[in-house]
């Protein structure tokens, strides 16, 4: 019989880097790729909790190496996505997963700031760190974008108007780093737990419709 599939799902050997990997979803995806055999770049925008990842990983005796890197930073991207190809002589694996929370009120004195922080490390950085990893993206053969987002791309929580707004924007934005597909890069989108509210929600309007010819 033909095997189904022809290339390797194995990323042993591969180098990634994870955005916001010092805590939450980046924190666990370092551990498994890293589990994994995967050569792991640790970044985020504090210097200890970069570095007791890093330690997590080492103390286990698999590969990560440690980052500062504030993905609204052009200037830090610039600078340190080329480090991490050097370091690890490659670059296989990006993972957008680096994102914050603002809660503002549309008439409060701050909520431009948060806007701006929010555009800027939710949906401006997505494409900022492709941009800068694309060169050395270009030269593995396996090359994959990973961006996550949040089910608040699926409706507002109360004064997460920045949230709704900043998360699908991040979604459609994906057309324009889809293009890197012509170079052999392959993009992943994640909503986390889509499938699961969306079953949830369609649940609850059957139980409503129920009641109401009860």
């Amino acid at each position: 019989m033909t095997r189904l599939t022809k290339l390797s799902r194995s990323i042993a050997g591969r180098a990634a880097l994870i955005t916001g990997a010092a805590s939450g979803m980046g924190r666990a995806t370092a551990h498994l790729f890293a589990d994994e055999g995967a050569h792991v770049a640790v970044t985020d925008v504090g210097r200890e909790a970069v570095e007791r990842v890093v330690d997590e990983i080492r103390g286990a005796g698999l590969s990560a190496r440690g980052w500062v890197m504030d993905v609204s930073d052009d200037a830090a991207v610039a600078r340190v996505v080329p480090e991490i190809a050097a370091a690890f002589g490659r670059l296989d694996i990006v993972i957008n997963n680096a994102g914050v929370i603002r809660f503002a009120k549309i008439d409060a004195d701050d909520f431009m700031a948060s806007w701006d922080s929010a555009l800027s490390i939710m949906l401006t950085a997505h494409v900022r760190v492709v941009r800068a990893a694309l060169p050395f993206l270009r030269k593995s053969d396996a090359a994959r974008i990973v961006n996550i987002a949040s089910t608040e791309a699926l409706g507002a929580t109360k004064f997460e108007t920045l949230m709704r707004v900043v998360l699908p924007a991040a979604l459609s934005a994906e057309e324009a780093v889809a293009q890197v597909r012509a170079t052999g890069a392959e993009l992943v989108s994640i909503n986390p737990l889509r499938d699961t509210l969306e079953d949830f929600f369609l649940a609850r309007v059957q139980q409503s419709a129920r009641r109401s010819f009860d």
